[in-house]
């Protein structure tokens, strides 16, 4: 009896405790609408110390709406563990989707140091992105095509911008390069057409090639004085550009570096220049104060126009001239010389000249006259254009004719020779001509049809290239001599007809097809 007694008071005891037990759970568990227990992360990043970027945080609320975590970033990016940088490169944006992007400074206890080539290549959402401290490079391609970025914010220390980094970024309009910067990659910028200003920080040797080419809305540019090469196509169609410091070291000047510059008006190279590329300020038509320091011991300048350091040959003329006298003296005139003066309408060329570059006085849509000192030795000019001495071969004709009559003597139409001749409507070739050299036509978008007479042994390659409105090639010929070069027609417009002898005929002096 006493047992029995002993075990119902025992059996009363635990009913009530499993009762107080289940009464407490009720009254302590949390929902989802309270704060979330403090608990340790799994992820490896979690005891990274705070930065400027997101930082992960173990209370977050348990919503549909929740702002993205850091592990939600370092879970959508992809990186890649570099040995010999001792820390990760972001390699590629993932599933990451958004407009604005704070890199994250650590990857699984790592630090992320770089952004690796093509990592955000296309990643035509990106707007705004922020990189840490931590980040020293960006690769090749890095955001080639991010068509929307428009502001770049570095890191402390960063120091290298690959080759073509910002490719394309049309909306780029707000961009600090640091001072800690030592390298930009070719092309880095090329493209960028809202970008207004570019300051280079002190250190840069080298402004690479087509660095800025193509930033239409460039007005402005500072260059440190540790810069001593601008390369080829530096600034090519940075139409909007005024201002621009050359610094006092430079030395080299790479070609087309100013190309169609339209807007610069003055320039001042310094002693230490010793090579200027071709057509480096082509069609640059408001440059019209160019000068050098006279103790530069390779170029000198007069009247805007670039000479040897004795004179004697004439680089390149720069500003809108209009009836061009070349100085007595002169023995050479190089390639490229007066090419797209678009201001240029006469050019006197005196007894001392004995050579001449091809293309000097091509793209000169308003020349109309070349004339040479009947003195001259080497050149002679008939009805403004321009041949050697006996008049056998033609060498070039201004750019403004609209219509041509070859004298009897030519029996060979040179290179170039009617190159962007616009305004040339029609032209007949004698059967004295022999020879046709390359690209001797090239451009010419006014002329319809032409006509190639059977005596033409030898047709440089694309003789027609570019003759947008040339429809019917004729030729006396019965088929393509072999002494052709196989690209003569290279360039001539796809609906092009090019008919040999069996497929024409003259009709009252007509060429007609059959």
């Amino acid at each position: 009896m006493k047992k029995i007694l002993l075990l119902t008071i025992f059996m009363l005891v635990l009913a009530l405790v499993v009762a107080c037990g289940a009464e407490n759970a009720t009254t302590t568990q949390p929902t989802q609408e309270t704060t979330a227990p403090v608990t340790t992360a799994t992820h490896p990043i979690t005891e990274a110390p705070k930065t400027t970027t997101a930082v992960i945080t173990t209370q977050v609320p348990v919503t549909t709406t929740a702002p993205e975590t850091t592990i939600d970033l370092l879970e959508a990016l992809e990186f890649t563990y570099v040995p010999e940088d001792r820390g990760y490169h972001l390699v590629g944006y993932g599933t990451w989707e958004g407009s604005e992007l704070t890199v994250p400074s650590e990857y699984d206890g790592k630090p992320v140091v770089a952004i690796g080539d093509e990592a955000f290549k296309y990643c035509f959402d990106l707007v705004k992105i922020t990189l840490p401290d931590s980040i020293k490079s960006i690769g090749t391609d890095c955001f080639w095509g991010c068509e929307l970025l428009e502001s770049v914010t570095f890191g402390n220390g960063f120091a290298i911008i690959g080759e073509a980094a910002f490719y394309e970024c049309y909306a780029l309009c707000d961009i600090e390069i640091p001072s800690t910067v030592t390298s930009i990659g070719i092309a880095a910028f090329y493209g960028c057409e809202s970008l207004e200003s570019a300051i280079i920080p002190n250190g840069i040797t080298e402004i690479g090639m087509l660095t800025f080419a193509d930033c239409t809305k460039l007005k402005s540019v500072r260059l440190p004085e540790s810069v001593t090469d601008i390369s080829d196509h530096a600034f090519y169609y940075c139409t909007s550009l005024t201002e621009i410091n050359i610094p006092q070291n430079l030395t080299r000047l790479g070609g087309y570096a100013f190309y169609n510059c339209k807007s610069i008006e003055s320039i001042h190279l310094p002693a230490t220049t010793v090579e200027i590329g071709n057509l480096a300020f082509s069609n640059c038509g408001k440059l019209t104060a160019f000068t050098i320091d006279e103790t530069n011991p390779m170029y000198a300048s007069e009247n805007s126009v670039l000479f040897n350091k004795d004179k004697t040959e004439l680089y390149v003329a720069f500003g809108s001239p209009t009836n061009f006298t070349i100085p007595s003296g002169v023995t050479s005139i190089a390639q490229y010389a007066f090419s797209d003066c678009d201001t240029l309408t006469s050019l006197s060329i005196p007894a001392s000249v004995e050579t001449i570059g091809y293309r000097a006085f091509s793209d000169c849509d308003k020349l109309t006259a070349i004339t040479v000192d009947a003195a001259n030795p080497n050149f002679t000019s008939i009805d403004g254009a321009l041949y050697n001495k006996d008049a056998t071969t033609l060498i070039a004709v201004p750019g403004g004719i609209e219509s041509f009559t070859f004298p009897a003597s030519v029996t060979m139409i040179g290179e170039y020779a009617f190159y962007y001749c616009r305004s040339l409507k029609s032209i007949t070739i004698p059967a004295h001509v022999r020879k046709i050299g390359m690209c001797a036509f090239s451009g010419c978008t006014a002329l319809t049809e032409i006509v190639i007479p059977e005596t033409v042994s030898s047709l440089g390659e694309w003789a027609f290239f570019n003759c947008t409105n040339l429809k019917t090639i004729y030729s006396e010929t019965r088929a393509k001599p072999a002494s052709w070069h196989k690209d003569w027609a290279y360039g001539v417009d796809e609906t092009a007809e090019i008919l040999y002898k069996e497929a024409w005929s003259y009709v009252d002096g007509v060429p007609t097809k059959k």
